[in-house]
């Protein structure tokens, strides 16, 4: 008798002194999956993964932006970074998508209409190069033109994309500034974004 009262005394010391129960087994079921997916280390600001999720280091989060260009200003709630969750940040370029990214590159994108952009950097069309604001680098099914060279990038856009392909992104007019001045509507995907800084 004295064992039972003093186990049913124990397992009351939690609310007691204001703790929560705690289980020796870890969480199972659909309420451990749903507490994942609204997680801000999934990837994107939103609690979502479009593309790649499940991947510890990379995600692909759709939405919009106005303010232009990628990455934007940091902490733009109207610019593209915004889309990636907190410790996110959107993919440097064709390497750290490479290294962050699954080993089948792009294939994970399945929605032929979705691009999911970089801010990789390039001097001239479909040239996965470093320098300059031409084209924007991502990876893609069907969207814009093939590139080679890029790491997993498989993908770009630019003015010379018909806006039919393109649907919400916006590349503006200037045919070697596309990265600096786009925006997108809430349709064809969005940004990659990787973990760290």
């Amino acid at each position: 008798m004295r064992f039972l009262l003093a186990v049913m005394l124990l397992s009351g010391c939690d609310k007691l002194f204001g703790l929560d129960d705690v289980s020796i087994h870890p969480a199972a079921g659909p309420e451990a999956s749903i507490a994942a997916d609204v997680l801000p280390d999934v990837g994107c600001a939103d609690g979502t993964v479009e593309v790649f999720g499940g991947q510890a280091q990379i995600a692909g989060c759709a939405g919009s932006w106005t303010s232009p260009g990628i990455p934007g200003m940091p902490g733009d709630p109207q610019g593209a970074s915004a889309l990636c969750a907190i410790g996110w940040h959107i993919c440097h370029d064709g390497a750290e998508a490479t290294t962050k990214g699954p080993s089948n590159g792009c294939v994970g994108v399945v929605d032929p209409m979705q691009f999911f952009a970089t801010a990789q950097q390039s001097s001239t069309n479909d040239v996965c190069d470093g320098g300059g604001n031409d084209d924007i680098f991502g990876c893609s099914l069907t969207v814009g033109s093939p590139v080679a060279n890029c790491g997993m990038l498989n993908r770009s856009i630019g003015t010379l994309s018909p806006q039919v392909e393109i649907g919400q992104w916006s590349v503006g007019t200037d045919g070697k500034q596309e990265l600096a001045n786009v925006t997108k509507g809430m349709e064809n995907g969005g940004v990659l974004c990787c973990v760290g800084n």
